[in-house]
């Protein structure tokens, strides 16, 4: 059983990296906390936010994309 507040990202990019190596093939991996994303042929970005007056994962939209309110609980 995983804990409820168990991280598997870094597992997650270990599995990947071991993919790559094994089909010789680059893997880059950019840390950031905002996401690009084109949409319409416009860039906006995907940022998340951590909220305590929010029960369920929200959207709203921003200047610049929109922002992902995530509850504080999870």
């Amino acid at each position: 059983m995983q804990p409820s507040n168990d991280q598997r990202v870094g597992e997650l990019v270990g599995v990947l990296v071991d993919h790559f190596r094994r089909l010789k093939r680059d893997f880059q991996v950019t840390v950031s906390d905002r996401i690009p994303l084109s949409q319409k042929s416009r860039k906006h970005f995907v940022t998340v936010a951590r909220c305590d007056d929010v029960t369920q994962p929200d959207f709203a939209k921003t200047r610049d994309g929109f922002v992902l309110h995530w509850p504080m609980s999870r």
